[in-house]
């Protein structure tokens, strides 16, 4: 499933089990159609499918809209973003370089402690979303395609995605989900997976095979070890709490 039928199946999900199945405490808060039907993104372009679906479903959960009657959208620049999420953290000043790669702007998504999902306002793909990116600020600080639009991120909230690779970026490998995955790789970063920053700016990220055997999983207050890298943060649905996913750097 793809676009409005996989938001729609997500829906339906959140009915039977409430919103609490996504760690969302509050009752679903649905968009007013009139007030939807005239909201446009910040680049001026329509809402697209999916999210036009779950805004009409519920507001809260993604907390992309602004307190004003009517309402708008908070969208930023992707060095603004940084600013305001890692503060006087040295990645958001490299984070700031990136907007010569990806100038468009972009919305915080409800995901991650330290890597951030964001909602970035290139181009749709085929299926008219737009990409999900992931930002890590380790070092060195990386942006990825992380989901190919906001249906896929709802769907993998919900649980509907089957076992993948958790390294980030994995859906790409995904038989129904990457070729839309390549679809944004192509226009955001000339087909490459990820981009890494270094000594001129954001490059390639040279990718390398995930030692499954000696990833380690660490609670909130464990710091990552000498010698291994962040692969996913991955909220334990039970608890609430965000675990990190880490592995060897080869």
């Amino acid at each position: 499933m793809h676009g409005v039928e996989l938001v729609r199946a997500v829906i339906e999900r959140l009915e039977q089990s409430g919103m609490d199945f996504i760690n969302h405490m509050s009752p679903p808060q649905p968009l007013a159609p009139e007030v939807l039907g005239e909201l446009v993104l910040p680049n001026g372009e329509p809402l697209s499918p999916s999210l036009a679906c779950f805004l009409a479903f519920d507001t809260g959960f993604l907390n992309l809209l602004d307190e004003g009657r009517p309402p708008s959208f908070k969208a930023s620049t992707i060095g603004e973003l940084a600013r305001t999420v890692y503060g006087d953290h040295p990645s958001a000043a490299k984070f700031a370089v990136l907007e010569k790669t990806l100038p468009g702007l972009c919305m915080l998504l409800p995901m991650g402690k330290e890597s951030k999902r964001i909602l970035y306002l290139g181009q749709p793909d085929s299926v008219g979303e737009y990409p999900v990116l992931v930002l890590d600020p380790e070092d060195p600080p990386f942006v990825c395609v992380e989901y190919p639009g906001i249906d896929v991120f709802l769907a993998d909230r919900a649980r509907f995605l089957p076992q993948r690779s958790r390294e980030f970026g994995g859906l790409g490998a995904d038989e129904v989900y990457g070729p839309r995955m390549q679809e944004h790789r192509d226009k955001l970063f000339g087909g490459l997976p990820s981009l890494r920053y270094g000594d001129d700016g954001f490059a390639p990220l040279i990718e390398s095979e995930l030692d499954v055997a000696a990833t380690r999983m660490l609670g909130p207050g464990e710091a990552i070890p000498e010698g291994y890298r962040l692969v996913e943060e991955v909220e334990n649905p039970m608890f609430g709490m965000t675990m990190r996913l880490v592995a060897p750097i080869k």
